[in-house]
């Protein structure tokens, strides 16, 4: 006979949520960006605020870290909408 507790187990973990990635790294540049395949658009984002602030990507796979040490971060296509609803984050014109 096949333990019930050992199906749960493996059913759960197959649907459990994979580690984030950190978005964040220390350097002489203040924008932090994020690799890309290049099938994918990016935007660039401003904190305006005071202390910091940490928003999930759509998918919580992604953690963003904005602080005044690191203002600006370079967001992927699937989480620009997430990022527009923080009045503390301005979007900003992409020039590349």
């Amino acid at each position: 006979m096949n333990c019930c507790g050992k199906k749960r187990q493996a059913l759960t973990s197959s649907f459990s949520d994979p580690p984030k990635t950190i978005n964040e790294s220390q350097g002489e540049d203040s924008t932090v960006s994020v690799e890309s395949n290049g099938s994918r658009t990016t935007a660039l984002f401003r904190y305006t605020g005071r202390s910091s602030l940490e928003v999930d990507g759509i998918f919580r796979h992604r953690v963003y870290k904005f602080s005044k040490g690191i203002p600006e971060l370079v967001i992927m296509a699937e989480d620009v909408a997430v990022m527009r609803g923080y009045p503390e984050l301005i979007e900003l014109k992409d020039e590349r």
